[in-house]
């Protein structure tokens, strides 16, 4: 294993390559008495312990953590809750909600501006909108941005490349080659 400088300013980036390339591993958090960081693993490189980041093990997020201070290691793991077994029979919250929440005018507002924005930038028809395939997207979309807040759309989207060469003939292997049975 390569020699690294521990006292460096290290970035995610630079942890995942050295991860990568073998010269660090995920290890427990050996040196830390405080029960959070039982759900998270810290980076190894070489001798030493990088303590600024942590990695969920259950969802593998990476997490920017200050020294000393375990507020966020806290908040992952509250979104990680375990389901609460139910009575049958008792009534949910839901049932006595309107089945379809309605956003609220200003959300509505400025999802129809940028739906006008695509249409006129990208010249799509308006139909696109109510493709499967958006439609999808879309959620999958709002889904994300619910669980994890706010995340940069750069970190959800591949480039062409990507998607052209690897994620593309994978999904068609996966589902459009797959025989029926």
């Amino acid at each position: 294993m390569s020699k690294c400088k521990l006292d460096k300013k290290w970035t995610k980036k630079d942890l995942e390559e050295l991860i990568k390339d073998g010269a660090a591993r995920l290890v427990p958090a050996s040196w830390t008495k405080s029960e959070c960081w039982t759900r998270f693993r810290c980076v190894e490189v070489g001798n030493g312990i990088i303590k600024e980041f942590a990695v969920c093990k259950q969802c593998g997020l990476w997490l920017s953590v200050p020294i000393g201070h375990t507020t966020t290691l806290q908040r992952h793991n509250a979104s990680h809750t375990k389901a609460i077994n139910v009575d049958p029979g008792q009534f949910k919250m839901t049932s006595f909600l309107p089945n379809k929440s309605e956003a609220p005018k200003h959300i509505r507002e400025k999802g129809h501006c940028a739906a006008v924005y695509m249409i006129a930038k990208d010249i799509q028809p308006f139909s696109c909108l109510h493709d499967d395939g958006f439609c999808h997207f879309a959620q999958t979309i709002i889904d994300l941005g619910s669980k994890y807040g706010s995340v940069s759309f750069d970190d959800i989207i591949c480039d062409r490349t990507t998607l052209s060469k690897s994620l593309l003939p994978r999904f068609y292997n996966e589902y459009v080659q797959k025989p029926v049975t």
